[in-house]
């Protein structure tokens, strides 16, 4: 079987569309070059920001790095696990717990209440 030569899409030439020596790909990609140039030349240029040097890091053994993290900034790993820190989450949960217990010691009363009462009638008299 015999393959179709390649046709250009922009001239109709035997090349591929694609063709660096293809004169209308040259055309096509002269137009827009002059757009993105005025573009630029239009934008204002963006003014810098003044960013205070970074101190070097102190060298600590791991034992006071650790102990520091904890109650200074958290590190980079903390912050990247997305967790809250063990004292907010154990904060979070007992205020839960102490939630649900004025919940449900209301309900366990009631329902206490309305059993003893259900069943009263129930029972056999002597």
């Amino acid at each position: 079987m015999w393959e179709e030569p390649a046709k250009c899409a922009n001239c109709g030439g035997n090349h591929t569309a694609n063709y660096k020596g293809c004169q209308s790909l040259k055309k096509l990609l002269n137009r827009t070059k002059p757009k993105a140039k005025k573009i630029n030349k239009e934008q204002q240029p963006i003014p810098t920001l003044a960013i205070p040097p970074i101190p070097p890091p102190s060298r600590r053994s791991g034992n006071e790095a650790s102990s520091s993290n904890s109650k200074g900034k958290p590190s980079y790993a903390e912050i990247a696990a997305n967790r809250p820190p063990p004292d907010q989450s154990l904060h979070i949960i007992t205020k839960f717990l102490d939630e649900l217990k004025s919940i449900l010691n209301p309900l366990l009363t009631v329902l206490t209440s309305l059993i003893n009462k259900i069943t009263l009638p129930i029972t056999p008299t002597p």
